[in-house]
């Protein structure tokens, strides 16, 4: 199988028309979509990064804090793919359309909810960067608040995937809790939080954030001055 030229590609080929026919070709076209987007797992926090740094500057605009402008490399990407995410969607729904019932569950998991986890939080970062620029504190709490929908959007779109028998399958655990990064919920809760506040507050890491847990009838470090 791996002599012959792209494996992965007439890999996909077998399986789009194995389990999705007559549907197949459509389900090809969208998991190529997929595949060009979020090709390495840092594409599918890249958005929620970006979230989370425009609630910093904002908080610090906020509270009258200096803070250094939002990247405009940044910026562009996340432009750039959410147009590109928006043409993924369309031609995923597409192809869901065409698909049986017991297809559009598989598919709207294995392609459907990557994507709008991407799309959302992305949408959402925009709407964040257009906030800090805001000329006053009224549009700039609007636009906040209007950042807040796309993501209330992918927490419904994480407990429809949550369907028997994976129930919780999204929900935080140990290894993928609060503020670290692989968390789909991060950008959610965080947004919500520093909305709640009216900008006095935010959600910070807890001591010991980022470090590994200490071993069984271990003595956790002790940090020297």
């Amino acid at each position: 199988m791996y002599q012959s030229p792209d494996p992965a590609g007439r890999f996909l080929t077998w399986w789009t028309q194995e389990y999705f026919s007559p549907a197949g070709s459509g389900a090809h076209a969208a998991y190529d979509r997929y595949h060009a987007l979020l090709d390495t797992p840092d594409k599918l926090w890249y958005a929620s990064e970006a979230v989370q740094n425009l609630i910093e500057r904002l908080w610090r605009r906020a509270n009258g804090q200096p803070f250094t402008p939002f990247s405009a490399d940044t910026l562009a990407v996340l432009q750039a793919r959410i147009v590109r995410l928006d043409s993924a969607l369309a031609v995923e729904g597409e192809a869901e359309a065409t698909m049986t019932s017991a297809q559009q569950r598989f598919f709207s998991v294995d392609v459907g909810i990557g994507l709008r986890i991407d799309e959302r939080q992305t949408r959402a970062a925009l709407q964040l960067a257009d906030a800090l620029q805001a000329p006053d504190s009224a549009a700039r709490w609007r636009v906040t608040r209007q950042a807040l929908q796309p993501l209330e959007q992918m927490e419904s779109d994480l407990a429809r995937a949550e369907y028997p028998p994976f129930e919780r399958w999204y929900h935080e655990t140990w290894i993928r809790a609060g503020l670290q990064r692989n968390n789909p919920h991060r950008a959610y809760a965080e947004l919500r939080a520093l909305i709640a506040s009216d900008g006095r507050s935010r959600l910070e890491p807890p001591p010991g954030f980022g470090r590994p847990p200490t071993a069984a009838g271990g003595n956790p470090a002790v940090r020297t001055p």
